[in-house]
């Protein structure tokens, strides 16, 4: 059995360029298109460049979002990959039960072939009654106002731009119009979508 790390960003292929440019400042990673699913992946999978190049990025500039604990988990994972954990039966049930707590947790096939590989305790993310801001190259949760810069690339990658066009008989021309901006996130970030409120 093999440990193969993975960090990726996927989008529709329309978006090629944009990957190409994060390909370009990282300086690791290849790009792989899917045409028949109108993709785009930009992916990263070598120990050394997820631990030398993008695990130093996000410990810099943090992520937010409940996203930030499955991060912390990936660098745990990182961590025993860099131990060799993976050269025994053992390390690998460790990997894997951090795995098991991260994004979609792990398929069926491995619980099968690892049931006593329990989920590890996942980091607790919090930004109760905080607010996100910039500070020059330094990004810092504080008490203050929205980074207008932060909240164009949470839009980017989390929101909707939408015109909903509905049947309406209290309407003289039959029909309304609604336009509509929309942010969905997880049921677990309520508290990070709240900050947008106040």
């Amino acid at each position: 059995m093999s440990v193969v790390p993975e960090f990726r960003i996927e989008l529709h292929n329309r978006d090629t360029l944009l990957l190409r440019k994060i390909q370009y400042f990282f300086g690791v990673g290849i790009i792989l298109e899917r045409e028949t699913l109108n993709k785009v992946v930009y992916s990263v999978q070598s120990y050394r460049d997820i631990t030398n190049v993008i695990i130093p990025h996000f410990d810099k500039y943090p992520l937010i979002t409940q996203k930030k604990a499955d991060y912390l988990l990936f660098k745990q994972g990182i961590a025993l990959l860099n131990l060799k954990a993976q050269s025994n039966i053992e390390g690998i049930r460790k990997i894997i039960s951090i795995k098991a707590s991260m994004n979609f947790g792990i398929s069926d096939t491995l619980k099968i072939q690892f049931p006593t590989a329990l989920p590890v305790l996942r980091p607790v993310v919090s930004f109760e009654g905080k607010r996100f801001y910039s500070t020059s190259s330094i990004n810092t949760i504080i008490e203050s106002k929205l980074c207008p810069h932060w909240v164009t690339g949470f839009a980017d990658a989390e929101s909707s731009f939408i015109i909903a066009v509905f049947k309406n008989s209290k309407c003289k021309a039959g029909w309304s119009i609604r336009p509509d901006f929309t942010i969905s996130l997880h049921s677990k970030d309520t508290s990070l979508l709240n900050i947008f409120l106040v």
